[in-house]
């Protein structure tokens, strides 16, 4: 064949053509080493943009400041260092995640309103310790109270702002409502179930 004039020129014109094949399937290669790249790191986005909602961090501590205004006359300016309040989270009945304080504070504002505040914490010894923040997706009502608070109190307004891990903010809306035994429920949890998923959920005292 080395001899072959002919045979040399075939050889060659196939050698060629190879070249050419194998410069084409590169660049096909490439384009679809581009468009690989693209999509991975489409998804790395999407799979870094689902880690960052506030449901998947687990549970480690946790705080809650509830704030009321109810409508009264009463003229007080109390701390009740012994008697403070609670903030549960709860299905079927049942509490599934519990925020306490030992004290609270009634003040009137001058306009016929006492606005109750507390400062609650979460115990580490808590069932929802552990668990990642998405479980409360499970909570069908949220109960608050007050120990002083006259039990069947008219509550116009108000707002619980909830802290896990000292970083994620859950604030959410109290209706206003007539209360039966001091019982302060938020049974609407679509807001709670939106900041979980990372979404804006008005809320706010003032407003």
């Amino acid at each position: 064949m080395w001899n072959d004039l002919a045979e040399l020129r075939i050889l060659g014109l196939w050698l060629q053509g190879l070249a050419i094949g194998l410069v084409f399937v590169s660049g096909i290669l490439q384009i679809a080493k581009t468009v690989v790249d693209r999509r991975e790191k489409t998804l790395a986005g999407i799979e870094q943009a689902e880690l960052e909602k506030p449901g998947h961090q687990i549970i480690t501590s946790g705080s809650a400041t509830v704030e009321v205004v109810v409508e009264s006359s009463d003229d007080t300016k109390s701390h009740f260092m012994d008697s403070g309040g609670y903030l549960v989270f709860g299905q079927d009945g049942a509490p599934i995640m519990t925020f306490n304080s030992g004290d609270c504070f009634g003040i009137q504002n001058g306009k016929n309103e006492v606005v109750w505040r507390a400062v609650l914490s979460l115990d580490a010894g808590d069932p929802s310790i552990g668990k990642r923040l998405s479980f409360l997706d499970a909570a069908q009502f949220i109960q608050m109270g007050f120990g002083p608070l006259p039990p069947q109190s008219v509550i116009k307004k108000g707002v619980a702002v909830i802290t896990i891990n000292a970083s994620t903010r859950l604030t959410l809306s109290i209706p206003a409502q007539k209360l039966d035994g001091g019982r302060i429920m938020v049974l609407n949890m679509n807001s709670l179930k939106k900041e979980l998923e990372g979404l804006p959920a008005d809320a706010g005292v003032n407003k």
